[in-house]
């Protein structure tokens, strides 16, 4: 057991001491990816901002179909005006719509929202009915409004149900008809003050806020961040086994689960702040999925991003090159890009189980779905209560997150069997040269003092921090021919010493050490 932690300790510190190392580009990525993650917020700020000052200027209506143009109108018996002003508000929504469109306006009306909601259900299951109403509209709480010196005085107070492929402008044309009305009523052409307040069905966004439209974006630029910070986590994965370092290891005694459980766990850690950093990023810029469903957010945005670790893992086998981070890059993102806009034109009973084929494929996608219900349910239900059942009916989903945390270990595991195969190969190979190293060593001019220490190291292991015994190395002329590089070397390392190498040149010292380190 003493011998087990001291292996886990010594590949956590090992780990660290690498990232220490490169500590500039772990920071220079880290922020990178954030900055990516965060531009689904940004940028719709910044856009947004011109987009306000364009749509003051000119509140059209443009994007309204005229055909069957049709408003739904929900009663309120327990308002005395309330009726006399749905009336007036209707009859200026027409005369826009008219002078607009040249098309009569339609209503509809409806007992309750929640009448309205059982139509609207019974008219999308029909596709041979069409449906066209961008907005359903209540007057409440004795909204009313009255001449006070001169000028008008008083208070509406709307629930508003709108189309979300046209909402803000939906509410603009809501705003427009609101003030000719009273203009109209009270004959008063000069400047007024009006402030417009959204609530209930915008208890968690402001209406005027138009991060709703771009909120879907996140479900991109989060996953793809992510991929990002998997570059700098595979670099070093890559390096190991490309260096052989890693192999060198296991033919040390370190275990093959200490290795990976000992990188998975500092992996983790990197990943769990990078994971919190994102979480306080979309907190603080007010994303709606995030603030609502905080809990719910939290815990699966950490653990989509953790399922990708052995993932990632099993991409150093496959591309242990230079450039082989970048190759992970570009194909993962790609796939990330596929899935995302793919799904929007999937039936909706065939997207959970692309889901699970896409995400075991690539586990980033994991984010895209997971997450897909929050964000969903912000943009249609802009009043869904922290609650609301998310996963209801696509349960299945938490399959992917066993897939990835079982299906990619054992890649790793069924990978190292075969190198394993593979080292078996080679080591009948080197015995099968034995009594050549042995001749070729014999037949060379060795000291006194290098034989002791040698002698020393294979009998004497409680004197070595670190032994490393008979490490040979064959290379090939270009004849097929065996060179017998490195004949058989043992050497140890105590405690608190530092080891070297003195040679001529061509002696071995640079092959040796890229054998053991």
């Amino acid at each position: 057991m003493s011998s087990l932690k001291a292996q886990v300790i010594g590949v956590l510190y090992r780990r660290i001491i690498i990232y220490w190392n490169s500590k500039l580009s772990l920071i220079a990525i880290f922020l990178f990816s954030i900055l990516f993650a965060s531009s689904a917020c940004i940028i719709p700020s910044i856009v947004s901002s011109a987009n306000i000052l364009d749509e003051e200027r000119n509140l059209q209506i443009s994007n309204f179909e005229p055909n069957d143009l049709t408003f739904a109108r929900i009663s309120n018996k327990n308002c005395s005006l309330c009726d006399t002003i749905q009336m007036n508000l209707s009859n200026k929504f027409s005369f826009l719509i008219k002078e607009q469109f040249n098309t009569t306006l339609k209503f509809l009306d409806f007992e309750s929202f929640e009448k309205f909601e059982i139509y609207l259900q019974s008219i999308v299951k029909n596709p041979q009915k069409y449906l066209n109403i961008p907005a359903a509209f209540q007057i409440v709480n004795d909204s009313k409004i009255y001449p006070l010196n001169g000028r008008p005085n008083g208070n509406f107070e709307l629930k508003m149900v709108l189309n979300r492929t046209i909402g803000l402008e939906t509410e603009e044309f809501f705003n427009r008809a609101l003030l000719e009305m009273v203009f109209d009523e009270y004959e008063n052409k000069g400047n007024i003050t009006a402030k417009f307040y959204y609530t209930g069905f915008r208890e968690y966004l402001e209406s005027n806020n138009p991060r709703a439209r771009y909120e879907y974006w996140i479900m991109l630029t989060t996953p793809i961040a992510v991929i990002i910070f998997s570059v700098y986590l595979l670099n070093h994965t890559i390096q190991d086994i490309k260096t052989n370092a890693h192999s060198y290891m296991i033919s040390c005694g370190l275990s093959k689960l200490t290795y990976w459980i000992g990188n998975f766990l500092i992996d983790s850690i990197l990943l769990l702040i990078f994971s919190i950093s994102i979480y306080i990023l979309y907190i603080s810029f007010g994303v709606t999925s995030f603030r609502t469903y905080y809990i719910q957010t939290f815990f699966l945005n950490i653990l989509c991003n953790l399922s990708t670790i052995f993932y990632t893992y099993v991409w150093a086998f496959i591309l242990n090159k230079p450039y082989g981070s970048n190759i992970f890059a570009i194909v993962n993102i790609l796939m990330a890009l596929i899935c995302f806009f793919v799904r929007t034109y999937l039936k909706e009973d065939i997207i959970l189980l692309y889901h699970v084929i896409a995400s075991t494929i690539c586990p980033f996608i994991n984010w895209i779905e997971t997450m897909c219900g929050f964000v969903l349910a912000i943009i249609e239900y802009q009043d869904s209560p922290p609650n609301h059942e998310i996963f209801k009916g696509r349960e299945i989903l938490f399959l992917t997150f066993i897939i990835s945390f079982t299906l990619y270990p054992s890649i790793i595991y069924f990978i190292e069997k075969i190198w394993k195969r593979i080292n078996n190969v080679s080591k009948d190979f080197y015995l099968s040269h034995m009594n050549d190293f042995q001749t070729i060593k014999e037949s060379m001019l060795i000291t006194e003092e290098v034989l002791e220490m040698e002698k020393d190291v294979l009998l004497n292991e409680d004197n070595y921090s670190i032994r490393i015994l008979d490490v040979c190395k064959i290379f090939k002329d270009n004849e097929k021919k065996p060179i017998y590089a490195v004949n058989q070397v043992s050497l140890g390392i105590k405690n608190n010493s530092v080891f070297g190498f003195l040679g001529a040149n061509g002696a071995g010292k640079t092959t040796l050490i890229k054998m053991i380190l």
